[in-house]
C-alpha cells in the first residue's frame, strides 16, 4: 500500500539509507515509534488506513490472511451493493482484481482518500509537536 511505502522511504530519507533491498513496513512503523517517539497505530485514521491495506491485500492476493481479517472486520465487503440485508458472501475469492466479489463503494473510496489525507495530516502533527 501506498501509505506503508511512504513510510518506508520517509525513515530512509530520515537515515539517509540508500539500500535497494526492500524494508518492511512494520519496520518503518516501529522506528518511529521508538527512535522518534511517533506511533502511527495510535492516529486517530489509523483503523482506516489497516482496513485500506486489507483491501489492497486482498486484491492482489485474493484469500488469504488479509482477506479473512477483511470479512471480520467489514463483511459488506464482500456483499454486492443493495444486498447486504439479504445476504452474506462465503463464496471463495478468485477475482478480486477485476471488480469481482470484493466490492469498494463510492462511500468507501472517499472514506478512504479522507482517512489518508487525515493519517499523513496527524502525522505531520505529531512530528511537528516532538519537534518543540
Amino acid at each position: 500500500m501506498l501509505t506503508e511505502q511512504h513510510l518506508v522511504d520517509l525513515r530512509q530519507e530520515i537515515l539517509f539509507d540508500n539500500r535497494q533491498e526492500a524494508v518492511d513496513p512494520e519496520v518503518a512503523i516501529e522506528w518511529f515509534k521508538q527512535e522518534v517517539g511517533l506511533n502511527a497505530k495510535t492516529l486517530r485514521s489509523w483503523g482506516v488506513i489497516n482496513e485500506l491495506r486489507l483491501v489492497a491485500n486482498t486484491v492482489k492476493h485474493s484469500e488469504g490472511g488479509s482477506a479473512r481479517a477483511l470479512r471480520r472486520a467489514r463483511p459488506q465487503l464482500f456483499v454486492f451493493p443493495g444486498l447486504e440485508d439479504r445476504y452474506v458472501s462465503k463464496l471463495r475469492l478468485r477475482t478480486p482484481l477485476f471488480g469481482q466479489e470484493l466490492f469498494v463503494t463510492k462511500d468507501d473510496f472517499v472514506r478512504y482518500h479522507q482517512g489518508s489525507v487525515s493519517f499523513w495530516t496527524e502525522f505531520a502533527e505529531g512530528l511537528f509537536k516532538l519537534a518543540r
